[in-house]
């Protein structure tokens, strides 16, 4: 599944970019530090967003 591994990796590299480029210049440090890992592992444990509105 090497396969998976790189589109995992890719996505992640996305996330990154996503957070760098569009959340650092509006978003205070303490979000960022919460929100990347956040991000990342809902990737890597392939799970989808919580939502807290019901």
């Amino acid at each position: 599944m090497p396969n998976e591994d790189l589109s995992g990796r890719h996505f992640q590299k996305k996330i990154s970019t996503y957070c760098d480029v569009r959340l650092a210049p509006v978003a205070p440090d303490w979000i960022l530090e919460n929100i990347w890992p956040y991000l990342l592992g809902l990737v890597t444990f392939r799970k989808t967003p919580i939502s807290t509105l019901t």
